[in-house]
């Protein structure tokens, strides 16, 4: 986020935070809905609880000075540990439910999430220059595909063109 001469660092920070602790809560959401789906109740609360808590507590203590220490690399982790228990579910849909094909929206997201994760490697201080569009906005492409084919499926189901996804 760069708000330029209109805000200060701090503001920045806050939406920085902010945005991270998104990421947070849809990981977590979508592990709850897909949960639901397949029903799957045995530590479902705590899965879905503990990744915006532990964001949320790490972005609390994260300073200003200090955002691309520990803390950062404890919220990745994180993300990363969401979006394994999401890509879980595919694998169960896939072996335990004859709508395998919703996991098609875990692939559209690991692009992106392979984009996010890239960006320590692939930025401007280690030789790499892009001049329209790097791993951040890829990142953002397959988050959009990711959501633009989550609500292809369900409309498909919705309208009846599909089986509703249900174990």
């Amino acid at each position: 986020l760069i708000m330029g001469s209109r805000t200060d660092l701090k503001t920045e920070f806050l939406y920085w935070r902010l945005d991270l602790l998104s990421i947070a809560l849809i990981l977590a959401s979508q592990y709850a809905l897909w949960s639901v789906s397949f029903r799957l109740e045995e530590q479902r609360v705590l899965i879905v609880a503990w990744g915006p808590i532990l964001v949320g507590a790490a972005l609390a203590v994260m300073d200003v000075r200090k955002f691309d220490g520990i803390m950062s690399l404890l919220v990745k982790f994180v993300f990363l540990v969401q979006f394994c228990f999401v890509g879980y579910l595919g694998v169960f849909c896939n072996l335990y439910t004859d709508c395998g094909y919703n996991a098609l929206v875990w692939f559209m997201y690991l692009p992106g999430f392979i984009c996010y994760l890239s960006k320590g490697w692939l930025n401007h201080d280690k030789g790499w220059v892009f001049v329209n569009a790097g791993p951040h906005e890829f990142f953002h492409v397959f988050v959009y595909l990711g959501h633009v084919v989550t609500m292809l499926l369900d409309a498909a189901a919705q309208f009846g063109w599909m089986t509703p996804c249900f174990a």
